[in-house]
């Protein structure tokens, strides 16, 4: 699956820096470590207080989703 991800970085005394991008990854799980992974190599971040990963958008049409898929009778 790919979806838009979006890393805020925040600081003591100064403003938050964000990035955001799009990332694929066969899991929530791992999205997130390549978004965080992404925005620390991108932003470089130091001292930093707190940190936020948000996926904020699913592409669905490149996985095979069998959620529609309803179980059989027994």
């Amino acid at each position: 699956m790919i979806a838009k991800c979006a890393v805020t970085f925040e600081f003591e005394s100064r403003p938050p820096e964000t990035w955001r991008g799009s990332i694929e990854g066969g899991s929530a799980a791992a999205i997130v470590r390549r978004a965080t992974d992404a925005a620390a190599k991108e932003l470089k971040p130091r001292l930093w207080t707190s940190m936020v990963c948000c996926i904020l958008d699913r592409d669905h049409s490149t996985e095979n989703d069998e959620t529609d898929v309803q179980p059989a009778d027994r």
